[in-house]
């Protein structure tokens, strides 16, 4: 469980000391144990978590007793709820003061602020407490939110309850209660009706978990959804969306209800509630039905299932796109576009996007991608405010827009041209939203945001060390592709197909999760979002944590290992799986042709590293186990890697596709050469026919491999599916080595526990002396070719990499007699693996930097 931000009152819980976290930072209870959690919520200054055991932690600010400890003192790190130990919890909700949680029998526990727990009393709530009120007596409980003073729950039978503060109509209960609704509070729950008629078409006498219509329809209550935020509620009912509570600009908008403050018209329910508050869900009076909708801060945008578009609440600066800066209480169709200031469109396009800022609206119509504006001037890049919708014309000829997005007073727009994306901000940069460095203005016009994690060809990028000033050589570089942008209120994020998230803008409560923040308040230039050390390394713990596994409970392994799917065994069908992944997950090889370096480095992988394996089996003969050394020479003779050295060369800014062709060829071209290799190796063990080993590789690698890249080119979707979900698939491969290592680790369990612990640490310091030596052949091979920078990265890099899957395949195509062994022979080939992950990631990230230091600051 990890935190950041703002941590006061120790709500992060970090313990004394800790004011804030600008990074994700694990949380260590304070009794120390070692636990894991599967629920977190946050309140305004505390927090809570659900332990693996159902149990609950809560630790923060302790006034109004919150925290559920039995007294009001600050917790600064986890502390289990005591009065709820063996109540298995499955969800938490935090308000302001108070604090809720949900049993799995269906029951409520909640402690804080006396109003808010609705007990019903008039003194807080110290300690946990179950909630045991009349109108909950028969309920199920299934589902419960919190909002900053009130709360709700929601029964089995589609029941909604609600206490709490009833200002501004949060509760959803009507006037009914109280004549004045600043005053109409609920101490206790109460059910929610609309007309007479519980709200969600619940039964009017609640019932438990055997409710009926569980039984004729299904699992009702996974089709209801609810939630709370500081003054407004919400509720979803299969396509239908119920609001109320607070709405004073017409922010909650058929399928559409609001409630709440109805100020500016901001409700949608017409000019006889523009003062008021609209204290139960009512629903928007209009015939189109809704496919989308977003909010700014005072205005709400609508757009119909026949790509219309709606807008309404404060009309300030021409924000809703009518024509005039009026308010506008009800959704209104927007009917005139314009395609310059001084002519309009007869018909208003078909939309398919749009977004909201604070003062302005965007808007992408469906057929030729074209962005509309409208709002205040400087946020839409004009002389005066824009009251239409105006075809936005300075992005460059041709441009298509490929998705848009606003900050309260930014806008950020990724265009696309033939392949060609590029990334564009205007608006405010007073916090360095818009990513444009050092010194640039604070209100800016359509400009284009250079990065070095993203571009064109031909295209360079800003660095820390040029917003700063410094001057640099120019280098052309080839960057992954932009796939989504979001923009918070003075901050900005962009996510990248090579799976990169970046963030530039106002950094403080550490919301751009920067590992190494830039100084002051703001950073001006996008920078990389690392992940976590656990994700990175997600391969190599978990080969730790499985070769553990194997060792201490073999049996479950040993039973998988016996699987048999057709004529392959289950680590066979692991290693087909891998394969067909990694076929799906080549991109193109576009700008790869560079045949001196591609030559240089299928030699070096599939002709001279191969050759390391002789003096491993001969002169460590007779100084280690016989199996650890055949393992490392399996490891020296199989092709490149097929996803960590890619991924090595793109952080180092190589050839990335000039890699990718690299691992395609070394890989076909070894399930040829790699027979012969490894009938040598075994040769004095067990003859193993080289045509046999080749015919159980092509079906275990080759075939699989063609079978991916196959999916990938003719599936229609495949592509984009294998960008979106690149780091889903690379998980995938992993858990697939995983298994493979666990099943050889339990089948030769005993071998290995026998094996001397001096023949392991032999095995490991020659697992680091291979991949030293083979660096060193790369170096000098690469120096002495003169090959250009990024090739030579690419060489140097690729050359040293050998492929842990194809190891796995290649032990798992060994004859019976051998593969007994396979489980010892994989333990040095996962030393070797790891070695060369934990040398390249160095360098890769060495060169990373030198790279970032050459970057071109190009003029935007």
């Amino acid at each position: 469980m990890f935190s950041w931000g703002h941590g006061g009152h120790g709500r992060l819980g970090h313990g004394v000391g800790c004011e804030a976290a600008l990074c994700p930072t694990k949380i260590v209870p304070s009794s120390g144990t070692a636990l894991r959690f599967r629920f977190v919520a946050v309140g305004e200054a505390h927090s809570a978590a659900i332990d693996s055991l159902g149990q609950v932690w809560c630790w923060g600010a302790g006034s109004f007793g919150r925290c559920g400890h039995g007294e009001e003192a600050d917790f600064l790190s986890p502390k289990i709820v005591t009065q709820m130990i063996g109540k298995s919890c499955s969800s938490i909700a935090l308000g302001v003061c108070h604090s809720l949680a949900l049993t799995l029998r269906g029951r409520i526990w909640s402690w804080g602020g006396f109003l808010y727990t609705g007990h019903g009393e008039n003194d807080d709530i110290e300690s946990a407490r179950e909630l045991d009120d009349d109108e909950l007596k028969n309920a199920f409980i299934v589902k419960i939110a919190a909002g900053r003073f009130h709360s709700l729950a929601l029964s089995s039978s589609g029941d909604l309850f609600s206490w709490g503060s009833g200002s501004l109509g949060r509760l959803g209960l009507g006037n009914s209660l109280a004549s004045d609704l600043k005053t109409s509070d609920q101490p206790t729950p109460i059910q929610i009706y609309r007309n007479g008629q519980p709200l969600l078409g619940g039964s009017s006498k609640t019932k438990g978990p055997k409710d009926s219509r569980l039984s004729e329809h299904g699992d009702l209550y996974s089709q209801l959804q609810i939630a709370c935020r500081g003054m407004h509620s919400a509720t979803v009912e299969k396509d239908s969306c119920w609001l109320w509570g607070h709405g004073e600009y017409g922010q909650n908008g058929n399928n559409v209800f609001t409630w709440g403050n109805a100020e500016s018209g901001k409700l949608g329910h017409g000019s006889s509630m523009i003062r008021s508050a609209m204290s139960f869900p009512k629903q928007i009076n209009m015939e189109a039905r809704v496919r989308t909708v977003r909010t700014g801060q005072n205005h709400t945008a609508l757009i119909g299932n026949n790509g219309e578009l709606l807008t309404f609440g404060a009309g300030w600066f021409g924000r809703l796109g009518h024509g005039d800066m009026h308010n506008q209480y009800t959704p209104k169709l927007v009917e005139h576009v314009l395609t310059d200031l001084s002519a309009a469109l007869k018909e208003s396009p078909r939309f398919l996007e749009v977004t909201c800022g604070s003062f302005h609206t965007c808007a992408v119509c469906e057929d030729q991608r074209h962005l509309w504006v409208f709002g205040r001037d400087y946020l839409v890049s004009e002389a005066d405010h824009i009251t239409s919708p105006l075809l936005f014309r300075q992005l460059g000829p041709d441009e298509e827009v490929v998705t848009v997005a606003t900050g309260a007073n930014h806008t950020l727009c990724v265009t696309r041209k033939g392949q060609m994306k590029k990334l564009w901000g205007w608006g405010d940069n007073s916090k360095g939203q818009l990513g444009l460095g050092l010194g640039a203005p604070e209100q800016v016009p359509p400009t284009l945001i250079h990065c070095k994690g993203w571009g064109t060809p031909g295209v360079g990028s800003r660095s820390r060390s040029e917003a700063e000033g410094t001057q640099s050589d120019t280098r052309e570089t080839r960057a992954p592709s932009l796939m989504g942008i979001s923009c918070g209120y003075a901050h900005s994020m962009a996510v990248t197909d090579a799976g990169e998230v970046w963030a530039w803008g106002l950094q403080s409560g550490g919301r751009l999760a920067l590992k190494t923040p830039f100084e002051g308040k703001t950073c001006p230039i996008p920078q990389r979002v690392h992940p976590s050390w656990k994700e990175r390394n997600f391969l190599i713990l978990g080969l730790l944590a499985v070769i553990t596994f194997g060792l201490v409970c073999p049996a479950p392994g040993e039973s998988l290992d016996g699987i048999q799917i057709g004529r392959f065994r289950l680590p066979q069908v692991a290693v087909i799986v891998i394969f067909i992944v990694s076929g799906l997950c080549l991109d193109s090889i576009s700008e790869c042709l560079q045949y001196k370096a591609l030559i240089l480095s299928i030699v070096l992988v599939l002709g001279v590293t191969p050759l390391l394996a002789w003096p491993i089996l001969h002169f460590g003969h007779g100084y280690v186990e016989e199996s650890l050394l055949q393992g490392l020479a399996v490891f020296c003779v199989v092709p490149t890697t097929l996803s960590s050295g890619v991924t090595m060369v793109t952080q180092a800014k190589g050839n990335v596709s000039l890699a990718v062709l690299l691992t395609t060829i070394t890989n076909l071209l070894g399930v040829g050469t790699m027979p012969w290799s490894v009938s040598k190796i075994f040769a004095a063990s067990v003859p193993i026919k080289p045509s046999e080993m080749l015919f159980e590789l092509i079906w275990l690698t080759l075939v699989p491999l063609i079978v991916g890249m196959l999916l990938r080119e003719v599936t229609p979707g495949a592509k984009s599916f294998a960008k979106t979900n690149k780091k889903v698939l690379g998980l995938c491969q992993n858990c697939c080595i995983l298994l493979v290592v666990l099943l050889m680790t339990s089948s030769a369990q005993p071998k290995i526990i026998s094996t001397d612990s001096a023949d392991l640490s032999m095995a490991l310091a020659i697992a680091a002396g291979i991949h030293l030596v083979y660096r060193v052949v790369g170096y000098f091979s690469a120096t002495a070719a003169v090959l250009e920078p990024r090739e030579w990265v690419t060489v140097v890099l690729m050359s040293s990499q050998k492929s842990l899957p194809v190891c796995v395949s290649v032990l798992s195509a060994l004859p019976e007699d051998l593969r007994r062994n396979s489980g010892l022979m994989i333990v040095p080939c996962i030393m070797a693996h790891a070695s060369q992950l934990i040398i390249d990631s160095i360098l890769a990230v060495r060169w990373e930097v030198q790279e970032e230091k050459k970057a071109p600051l190009l003029a935007s």
